[in-house]
């Protein structure tokens, strides 16, 4: 049975084993009568010159109407609340159910509804989220944005590149936010986002964790659909029938446009101009011409689509995992004079 310690503080320093003590010490238990213990939140004070943590303890003990009794004041009974999934119905569905967008909402509704049963089939937009990385970071770099798929639109949603904040709640009757956190351990994040007052996620580890949580809805029979864009619902009578999805992620005249590029690929695989000239070759859209090339230069080899060698370069690097700003700084900018043996420079 469980018992609840608030403000137990220690030095930000102490071990596992001095927390341990100070649990059994506060509870005036022996250590055996200590079955297991859990830390439900835990904050810094720094108010003193010591900085101090303080714990929101749950420890499983034995005798707990006994140690209730003799630490009143000091403990009292442990109040959890573990979030349960709702009942299934027993009707068959006709159809699996669609999830538009895996953003948090999507993803957290495709994962329960898999483990569930019900096989989802989730429709993304945009990429997938170790994609986006170089999609969002190529816009940051040079201001080319892909319209479909950029920090707001993709696997993971917006929050793949926010600051990183978890909403840990104050109140949480349904034990639903603890349950989002499980998951997020479940699937790679550190454990003490299960108990830190301002727990934070970096892009660095969201982007593995979102694969994880893909993989485990694939592996479960759900279906992940990225660049599929939901355009319309299809209504009878005041209901939902289906709905209409334009897949690829392309329209019509970004296809035409790619087709269009592509003709006029050199032997090298480069073309011939900028995004406005080649528009205008064309006859279309600036905005649609630039989205054509980045679907090509997008395709492999990696390099194809390039206007010259330079960007050829940058993009085979910006294929490759690591960080290669320096040689990127240099195809870029000194291309020239490296060829000529001008290394001083």
């Amino acid at each position: 049975m469980s018992v609840r310690i608030q403000q137990l503080k220690l030095p930000v320093t102490h071990t596992e084993q001095e927390l341990r003590d100070r649990i059994i010490r506060t509870l005036r238990i022996r250590p055996e009568e200590l079955i297991r213990y859990e830390i439900v939140r835990r904050s810094l004070d720094a108010r003193k010159e010591e900085l101090r943590y303080v714990y929101l303890i749950d420890a499983d003990v034995k005798r707990e109407a006994a140690v209730l009794k003799k630490c009143r004041g000091s403990a009292e009974k442990a109040k959890r609340v573990r979030y349960r999934f709702p009942e299934p119905g027993t009707g068959r569905l006709s159809h699996r159910p669609v999830i538009v967008g895996t953003g948090p909402a999507g993803l957290f509704c495709g994962l329960m509804l898999a483990r569930a049963g019900y096989a989802p089939v989730l429709l993304e937009r945009g990429q997938r989220a170790e994609e986006r990385v170089e999609t969002v970071d190529r816009f940051w770099r040079l201001g080319i944005l892909d319209p479909q798929s950029n920090v707001q639109f993709g696997e993971g949603g917006a929050g793949t590149f926010s600051d990183g904040k978890l909403n840990t709640l104050v109140k949480d009757p349904a034990g639903r936010n603890r349950k989002v956190l499980e998951l997020f351990v479940e699937a790679g994040a550190p454990k003490e986002i299960l108990y830190e007052q301002k727990p934070h996620l970096g892009t660095d580890l969201l982007v593995g964790i979102v694969r994880c949580m893909r993989e485990e809805i694939v592996r479960l029979g759900g279906d992940i659909r990225f660049g599929c864009r939901m355009t319309d619902l299809v209504l009878e009578s005041g209901a939902v029938r289906g709905i209409v999805t334009r897949s690829g992620g392309r329209e019509p005249e970004v296809l035409k446009a790619i087709e269009f590029l592509v003709e006029r690929l050199d032997a090298n695989g480069f073309l011939d101009g900028d995004a406005a000239f080649l528009a205008q070759s064309a006859g279309m859209d600036q905005a649609v011409m630039e989205r054509a090339i980045i679907e090509l230069q997008s395709a492999d080899p990696a390099g194809v689509g390039a206007r010259d060698l330079s960007e050829c370069l940058r993009l085979q690097l910006e294929r490759r995992s690591g960080d290669h700003s320096l040689a990127i700084a240099i195809v870029e900018g000194y291309l020239d004079e490296l060829a000529r043996g001008r290394y001083g420079q």
